[in-house]
């Protein structure tokens, strides 16, 4: 969801510090967080919300966007001009894991428009593993707008005709309280927040 402008602010601080040596992670909210917390990571973008915001941690929004539903490009659903809500509880659905920001965000989303997540939904929080089974079967997925366009200009998922999921969350950076930052952490939130 956030790569895109986490790409850009990593070739903008590489551009400024090229024999910087970076580690890039990529996990759920809730355990980039409490490894924030513990100092073994030093910046975390994601979603903000939830239990993030009650954390002892400093947080800049960075943007907010709606999510949509995606498939694969000859998906039975991605051709057709209009999708009622119902007309999802026939296929398998790929979600992100429960209590994450945007699962609760996709699920207060599902209540207001009378839609029961399917028994058979599949969690993950692995983008490539989602894509792949998205590609090769009849399952469904969310993904963030942005994402999902991007996908869709390669030919590899198409968005499906139904109304975007407004976010009550929005993407955002979080770091540490009461640490100064280095220069590189401080060259990159500002490379980040002028993505």
């Amino acid at each position: 969801m956030a790569t895109d402008c986490v790409s850009q602010a990593i070739l903008s601080l590489l551009n400024e510090m090229p024999t910087l040596h970076l580690n890039i992670e990529e996990k759920v909210m809730t355990p980039l967080l409490h490894d924030l917390l513990a100092g073994q990571v030093d910046v975390v973008v994601g979603r903000v919300g939830g239990r993030a915001l009650q954390l002892p941690l400093n947080y800049q929004v960075l943007y907010t966007e709606p999510v949509c539903f995606v498939a694969r490009p000859h998906h039975p659903l991605a051709a057709r001009a209009q999708i009622a809500w119902s007309d999802l509880a026939h296929w398998r659905w790929i979600v992100w894991p429960t209590g994450t920001p945007i699962r609760i965000s996709i699920d207060n989303a599902l209540v207001d428009n009378g839609v029961m997540l399917p028994e058979n939904t599949i969690e993950s929080a692995s983008m490539n593993v989602s894509t792949n089974l998205l590609q090769s079967s009849d399952m469904i997925s969310i993904l963030s707008l942005r994402l999902a366009q991007r996908y869709a200009s390669q030919g590899q998922l198409a968005i499906l005709n139904l109304p975007k999921i407004e976010q009550k969350g929005s993407v955002g950076m979080f770091w540490r309280k009461n640490e100064t930052p280095s220069l590189a952490l401080s060259r990159f939130l500002y490379f980040l927040a002028q993505v």
